[in-house]
């Protein structure tokens, strides 16, 4: 394959996670993240100029996303503690309420 077409199809790939990540779809984006290393590994080491700028905003890309995603672990994790508490509460009334 030559680089060119790596590169375009790497920048495709890049699209399509962050679109994936903007959506909260963390397995696609996961799914996508492997086969686009896939094709990372074929680049070459002598890129031209198309082929820095593709790299460097990967790499941009890949910093927001990973970001996004601490921060939607960090609300899914509020969010689970908020209801395994009023899953305890609600315990707590039903052996109230049976006494």
């Amino acid at each position: 394959m030559e680089q060119t077409e790596l590169i375009a199809q790497i920048d495709a790939f890049t699209d399509a996670i962050e679109h994936a990540a903007a959506m909260a779809d963390w397995i696609e984006a996961v799914r996508l993240v492997d086969a686009r290393g896939s094709l990372v590994a074929l680049l070459s080491t002598d890129q031209p100029p198309v082929g820095i700028a593709a790299i460097r905003r990967m790499q941009a890309s890949n910093d927001r996303i990973f970001a996004d995603a601490q921060r939607a672990q960090q609300e899914l994790t509020d969010e689970y503690q908020a209801a395994m508490s009023r899953v305890q509460a609600v315990g707590q009334y039903q052996s109230i309420a049976n006494r």
